[in-house]
């Protein structure tokens, strides 16, 4: 008996591209595929033999005119191998690879209900730590994450790492009273006269307070709240936007050092190359005043034009400094994460955007853990939840 295998062949023969115009270019490219596996070694899947059938049901006028009782075939369809069995992922484990944070690996095979629960997983997770593929997913290491994961992919029937359920079950067996006993936070007492020390100790602890979550009612100085710390101390989220052409950056900087956050990562908008060359002017110029010495640019142009002269200031000024814990200043495209960053203990302490947005691309993902991201650009930008600096 004739077999699909034979009428694909026959197909093949008569050329694929020859066939008629009107069938689909989408069911025409997934034939060419199809095709293509067919004659591999691994052949193709029960599910890829279900689509080739309904392809050529879907197109039986346009092929019958080349291939003789193809309804019989379709109706009653034989294959010449096999199917080949598709190896089901669902693994939930602790990445413990060298120079790499700890964090938590999903990985699992293409499955519509698990793409679904990871929709969910993503939207209550508190941060993708570290992205992934359409393979593997890589979630920060936290108790509350633990406990997400553990409740929504069990259900799905993964495989748990003996390490995981361990801490799974430590979490779930935490009693929060003497915890909550031990760490009171309390509001700051606002009844008393503070000298400069006390003041600026203060402005770092009003800096603090979305990190830590704790409340803050401590009032201070008119003339404090005047400085440009303060504000951005005092925001209420933690993304905030300065307008570029009103803050200077140098002063920005230094407001970022004197509340403890000495490692920056700059974000720089690489699509727009002229206003990329004018940042790393205003970086350079800035890094200089400061006395910063350890810094890394890690993304270059081609070498011609302005790309040519971006690079130039690189290598002259030795902005290429190898990544470790002493690196003081980050520079990376927009999108575009150096692996080696992701495997290195080094995170930022505070996020300078030039971008007007960090939205749905890998940064994005790797900064939104940090609790001062700044934009700082011409213009606020369109996403919510940004608190503005005036």
């Amino acid at each position: 008996m004739k077999t699909i295998d034979s009428v694909v062949d026959e197909l093949k023969i008569i050329g694929l591209n020859n066939l008629n115009p009107n069938i689909p270019l989408k069911d025409l490219k997934i034939l060419k595929n199809i095709a293509s596996l067919m004659s591999g070694p691994s052949y193709i899947t029960e599910n890829q033999g279900k689509l080739l059938t309904k392809i050529f049901n879907e197109n039986v006028n346009h092929l019958s005119l080349v291939i003789k009782d193809l309804n019989f075939y379709i109706q009653n369809p034989t294959w010449k191998r096999p199917f080949r069995i598709t190896e089901k992922i669902r693994e939930v484990f602790i990445e413990n690879e060298k120079n790499v944070n700890l964090r938590i690996c999903v990985k699992f095979s293409f499955d519509k209900e698990i793409k679904k629960v990871l929709g969910i997983l993503n939207k209550k997770i508190s941060i993708n730590g570290f992205g992934g593929d359409n393979k593997t997913q890589y979630y920060s290491l936290t108790e509350k994450n633990i406990i997400i994961i553990y409740d929504l992919l069990n259900p799905l029937k993964f495989h748990f790492s003996e390490d995981f359920l361990n801490l799974y079950k430590k979490t779930k067996n935490i009693d929060i009273e003497p915890v909550l006993q031990k760490f009171e936070f309390k509001n700051f007492i606002n009844d008393k006269k503070l000298t400069d020390l006390e003041q600026e100790s203060l402005i770092l602890a009003l800096d603090q307070k979305i990190r830590y979550q704790y409340n803050f009612t401590q009032d201070f100085d008119q003339d404090v709240k005047k400085t440009l710390i303060y504000k951005i101390a005092n925001r209420n989220n933690n993304k905030i936007y300065l307008n570029s052409l009103t803050t200077d950056l140098t002063s920005l900087i230094q407001c970022l050092h004197t509340l403890k956050r000495s490692k920056i990562l700059f974000v720089l908008d690489d699509f727009r190359i002229t206003e990329c060359l004018k940042d790393i002017h205003t970086i350079k110029n800035t890094v200089e005043e400061l006395g910063i010495e350890n810094v890394g640019i890690y993304f270059r142009f081609d070498n011609k034009g302005e790309g040519e002269i971006f690079n130039k200031i690189i290598s002259e000024n030795k902005f290429n400094k190898r990544l470790d814990n002493s690196t003081q200043v980050v520079g990376i495209s927009n999108g575009k994460i150096p692996k080696f960053l992701l495997k290195n203990s080094w995170y930022p302490d505070a996020v300078l955007s030039f971008t007007s947005s960090l939205r749905n691309n890998r940064t994005d993902v790797y900064c939104n853990d940090c609790d001062l991201i700044v934009y700082y650009t011409t213009m606020k930008p369109l996403i919510s939840n940004v608190h503005e600096i005036l």
